[in-house]
């Protein structure tokens, strides 16, 4: 195959959440070995690296554990934000072994549940314990990992307009 030149074939990279952090390393490491036709498109993702701290997004905070984060995740995505940033809140500010996980979780599962957005109580089981042990896998993974440079390539990035990220992206676009 060939990597560089008018017929080197163009490699278009792709991730979604933690995943982009994945898809930035590979394109920038495929522009360093001198491959020059690399696109890059980014979903959900932070403009920032290490990302802020925020409890108004999406894993803004300290790492609580995953079974937590996951259900901060379901509690978000059944539209209770407020809730999910009062919860992260709150268990930031106590020691790991005084967090009543199992009364939140039964507190949140009742309310996504409820929520008439689709999702069974076997679903919304399954997704914290199977999400919040593969995000503590991710997480042990990634948390000794820094970036080792910028991707200088083309780079689409999609992302609702409404969402944190966007406003730091708009906020990094304005600087530049």
């Amino acid at each position: 195959r060939k990597i560089s030149g008018p017929d080197a074939a163009t490699v278009v990279i792709t991730g979604y959440s933690f995943g982009t952090v994945i898809a930035h390393q590979m394109a920038y490491q495929l522009e360093q070995h001198g491959m020059q036709n690399v696109r890059l498109i980014l979903y959900d993702m932070e403009v920032k690296f290490p990302p802020p701290l925020n409890d108004d997004r999406l894993g803004g905070g300290e790492w609580l554990g995953g079974e937590i984060e996951a259900i901060l995740l379901m509690t978000r995505g059944a539209g209770h934000f407020d809730k999910a940033r009062e919860a992260a809140a709150r268990f930031r500010s106590q020691p790991k072994e005084e967090r009543d996980v199992k009364t939140f979780r039964k507190m949140a599962e009742e309310q996504v549940v409820a929520s008439g957005r689709g999702m069974s109580l076997e679903l919304f089981t399954h997704f914290v314990d199977r999400g919040g042990r593969n995000m503590d896998q991710l997480t042990d993974i990634s948390t000794p990992w820094e970036p080792q440079g910028i991707f200088d390539g083309e780079t689409l990035l999609v992302m609702a307009p409404e969402s944190p990220e966007f406003a730091t992206c708009k906020e990094v676009n304005a600087r530049s």
